[in-house]
């Protein structure tokens, strides 16, 4: 889910940069991970500022002075494609042709496809973001739609859209900014994603108008533009920059037909302001109604509904919802929690562990509402249940006798795969549930979900002609509008099936040695010692030249699962007293009965791993496992040649700090000397002696974490 803003001021010398600010801090509430701004100057020249953060860290006074011109394009994100990556801010930014910049609010569902299409066209890709993709889309179809040396009319830069629609599948809406041409803005055929365009008089230019594009339209009323209308789905609108008009067409690829509007029903219950307009729909009007109907099925499916003596909100975006619901219940509304306005909403601050500790920060009861009362707390959805359950937890401490617990929508049962930050299905905790299951979990005494087609109804009656056809509710009923999910997961699955099944298939090429007996062997017949050691290097070798999936995966990050080439770079290199064992041992300086055994390793991709869980979880003590890895990595070997006491162990950790904080830094930290203390009490006796700890920019990507530990040991020993 992202928040973007276009803009074009009739007056060549004005500055578009104040009024893109203040819009995108108004939609600052649709991504909080990263803000950019990209602006166009009477040369031709783009300016561009984005960086990881919220609208107001982004920008300073000395940034938005350089970003100058009437032109622009505003973004801020929260990442469902690609990763929390600054680079992947945006607005993205390519040269050819023309100079494009491009802010992209959406998904894309056939990502693969699309992909092979523009590394055939020698397209390079600088992010795994899908709308740096989109924008590689966009500048081929402008290269075929634009004879070379020509001047750019309205009509290419619609042919291109339709081209680009016919290409691109799933839920978007897009500006894009052409240097010295103009803006153009489309939204998908399904109208998944919302986009509004609104205009005003220009201040400077008499008879002149200026033109803007935002995802929603309060962003438009606060930055004084006037709302137009919703761009249609399949539609694309061009504001030129050259004479000031606006011109528009629908660029739907099927000759004759008309796309259906469809848009996101969870843009109501949820992410919008209340104040926003979105498709010819008052979200505000379509909350009370949400209210109301939640109110007539708990008077429906409660029988004892009449035991509840008030109703409280989860705030902020269920209050809506929850005045109606309890003027419905003839009960009184109160305002049981008070709120910490300078925490982030717990759906878009990632994590578990994280959201529940951030309920206890950003929520504060009132114990005079709950304390001896039968309460009913309404929250506008129930995602993983986190939050609902700490909130009803909260509830109970204060004293509340019963918790009736209501959802202004019905339960989320599937992941959203347009561009909403849902969890995967697994996390979803009404997936696979009853009502009474879920309703356990979270801790209350009822449970009530809001119907669909009672949610359908709160925002369709308000503008039943357009709304026809219904919404997009995939979340709630796996119905996926694009028609080629169901397909493109059935793949995934496919693939996957496939992947474990050929790795299943060569398992028991592995289980056909028995090193017991082997081994027994050894000791005995020193002949089958080295069989046993050939046919091990045969079975390896084997492995190397037919990789797994697993294994080409792996290869194609970069990463090397066997290490063929760093073997091979050491081969010529002194391997020690036993060169087959699993650490460097080499005689002791002094005493030629003592030896020192070496050996460095460290979490590896695994850092990977728990970086994209933390992004998602918000849960640090992931790294506590980084660092018991680290250490256990090397532990398990030096056990291998004998060593189990007086171990020396040194760290070494590198990060980007751009994308790893001081916190992240402190958990690995303490969770190694947490796992030697624990150790300690188990006999093993390890000595921290320091390390190194460095920021070391993007020679690497987060974070990695290794240690060397070093022991000495008898030779007799080993």
């Amino acid at each position: 889910m992202c928040g973007i803003l276009a803009l074009l001021l009739a007056d060549p010398s004005s500055h578009a940069n104040q009024l893109i600010f203040d819009a995108l801090t108004i939609l600052q509430h649709r991504g909080q991970d990263a803000a950019g701004m990209a602006t166009v100057d009477s040369h031709g020249r783009v300016h561009l500022r984005k960086e990881n953060g919220l609208v107001k860290e982004v920008f300073d006074q000395s940034q938005m002075e350089e970003l100058v011109g009437n032109m622009g394009l505003g973004h801020c994100r929260y990442p469902t494609a690609g990763t929390s990556s600054a680079a992947e801010a945006q607005p993205l930014y390519t040269s050819y042709p023309f100079g494009l910049s491009c802010a992209h609010n959406g998904t894309l569902t056939n990502v693969t496809e699309l992909e092979k299409r523009c590394r055939d066209a020698n397209r390079h890709f600088n992010t795994t973001s899908d709308s740096e993709l989109l924008l590689n889309i966009l500048a081929e179809e402008l290269v075929e739609a634009v004879p070379r040396g020509a001047r750019v009319e309205a009509a290419h830069v619609f042919s291109a859209v339709e081209r680009v629609q016919k290409a691109a599948r799933g839920g978007y809406a897009v500006a894009l900014m052409i240097n010295g041409v103009g803006i153009v803005v489309f939204r998908d055929i399904h109208g998944i994603r919302p986009l509004s365009i609104g205009s005003r008089p220009s201040p400077k230019q008499a008879g002149k108008t200026d033109y803007a594009a935002a995802s929603e339209s309060v962003a438009l009323d606060c930055i004084g533009f006037k709302l137009d209308r919703d761009v249609a789905p399949g539609e694309a609108v061009f504001f030129d920059s050259r004479d000031g008009t606006m011109t528009a067409k629908q660029c739907y690829y099927k000759a004759g037909e008309q796309p259906h509007l469809t848009p996101c029903i969870f843009e109501y219950v949820y992410f919008a302001r209340p104040d926003s307009y979105m498709d010819g729909v008052c979200v505000y009007d379509s909350r009370i109604a949400m209210g109301a109907s939640l109110a007539r099925k708990i008077k429906r499916v409660c029988s004892d509904w009449q035991e509840i003596d008030v109703v409280i909100p989860v705030p902020d975006t269920s209050r809506t919802s929850a005045i109606e619901t309890a003027c419905t219940l003839g009960r009184p509304y109160r305002e049981g929690f008070q709120k910490n306005r300078y925490i982030a909403r717990t759906f878009i601050m990632p994590g578990q562990d994280a959201r529940k500790k951030t309920v206890r920060l950003k929520l504060n009861t009132v114990m005079s509402e709950f304390k001896g009362k039968n309460v009913l707390l309404v929250d506008d959805s129930i995602v993983r249940g986190t939050t609902s359950r700490e909130i009803i937890e909260m509830a109970r401490e204060a004293g509340a006798k019963k918790v009736f617990f209501a959802s202004a929508a019905p339960p989320v049962r599937y992941p959203n795969l347009y561009g909403i930050d849902l969890p995967t299905r697994e996390e979803l905790i009404a997936a696979g549930r009853t009502d009474v299951e879920v309703a356990k979990m979270i801790g209350a005494d009822h449970l009530i979900y809001q119907d669909l087609r009672d949610l359908v109804q709160s925002v369709q009656q308000f503008n039943p002609q357009k709304l026809d056809f219904g919404f997009d509710a995939s979340v709630f009923d796996g119905k996926y509008i694009t028609g080629d999910v169901a397909e493109y997961w059935d793949q995934r699955v496919a693939m996957a099936k496939a992947d474990s099944q050929e790795c299943m298939s060569r398992k028991p090429s592995f289980e056909t040695i028995d090193f017991g007996s082997h081994e027994f062997s050894a000791l005995h017949h020193p002949n089958e010692k080295v069989e046993f050691d050939l046919h091990i290097e045969g079975i390896l070798e084997d492995r190397d030249a037919h990789p797994s999936s697993d294994a080409r995966r792996y290869d194609q990050r970069g990463v090397s699962a066997n290490k063929g080439d760093v073997h091979a770079a050491i081969k010529n290199l002194d391997k020690g007293l036993f060169p087959k064992a699993f650490c460097k041992v080499v005689p002791d300086f002094e005493d030629p009965s003592q030896a020192i055994v070496m050996h460095a390793d460290g979490a590896g991709t695994k850092s990977s791993l728990a970086y994209m869980y933390w992004k998602k979880t918000g849960d640090l003590s992931v790294w506590k496992g980084i660092a018991q890895d680290a250490l256990v990595m090397n532990l398990d070997d030096l056990l291998c040649v004998g060593v189990t006491e007086k171990i020396l162990l040194s760290n070494t950790i590198g990060r980007n700090k751009v994308l790893i904080p001081k916190e992240v830094i402190a958990t690995v930290i303490e969770g190694m000397q947490e796992q030697l203390d624990e150790l300690a009490k188990h006999g093993v006796s390890i000595v921290l002696t320091g390390g190194e700890t460095a920021d070391v920019g993007d020679l690497v990507r987060t974070i990695i974490v290794d240690s060397t530990v070093t022991a000495k040991i008898p030779r007799s020993q080993i």
